[in-house]
């Protein structure tokens, strides 16, 4: 099985010391840290948002800290990421939040894409309209339109960033149900969970833990 991340004594501004581990392309991983932030700068270090400050990350064998701008473009095109509060461009609907990195990428969506957003707002129990505006959205919704938008790239790795905390248990069961049947639906597709806790509630449970500090 081939490695879609690896950290190789990585350490970023107190946060990460030292720290090495490997994620296998295909797993469904949790990586348990101490609190929000740290899961949002591993994210950004994964995403090459950030670069370490010593120490490497590799990303589908690519070297973020040795890849230039539009290479990282290209490997952010393929890794998707719902973040806490959503990430969602505060002055964009919710429709075109949705298909602002598909346009950027693919150009205009086919009526099938559009209807398979649609099915998953549906499924994953979105009420507002899809022209509403984030700050109109509650933190579940936001979450939710984060999840469609990164799940309509079809990305080779899934980035959840704490998504289950301040949610009620309907809510997280929901939105685990989503990402378990995402990570099924292909073979190759790697799922990584950033969590405070490792009482995540994911069907099917994971393939791997892997504590940031070595609790």
């Amino acid at each position: 099985m081939s490695t879609a991340v690896s950290f190789h004594k990585v350490s970023y501004s107190g946060l990460l010391n030292g720290f090495s581990s490997e994620i296998k392309s295909g797993s469904c991983t949790l990586i348990t840290t101490e609190r929000e932030e740290e899961s949002c700068v591993l994210t950004s270090l994964m995403t090459g948002m950030k670069l370490p400050e010593s120490g490497s990350i590799t990303v589908s064998g690519r070297i973020t800290a040795e890849s230039t701008p539009d290479e990282l473009s290209q490997l952010r095109s393929r890794i998707g990421v719902v973040l806490p509060g959503g990430g969602l461009v505060s002055n964009l609907k919710v429709w075109e939040n949705i298909f602002l990195p598909y346009l950027y990428h693919h150009g205009e969506p086919a009526e099938a894409e559009e209807e398979s957003v649609d099915a998953c707002l549906k499924a994953l129990g979105y009420t507002s309209k899809k022209m509403a505006l984030p700050a109109h959205l509650t933190l579940y919704e936001k979450r939710v339109v984060a999840f469609a938008r990164a799940a309509l790239m079809k990305p080779d790795i899934m980035i959840y960033c704490n998504i289950f905390d301040k949610m009620t248990p309907a809510q997280q069961t929901g939105l685990s149900r989503a990402a378990a049947e995402y990570h099924s639906e292909n073979a190759g597709r790697t799922s990584i969970f950033l969590a405070s806790t490792a009482d995540v509630p994911l069907g099917g449970g994971f393939d791997a833990l892997i504590p940031l500090h070595g609790q």
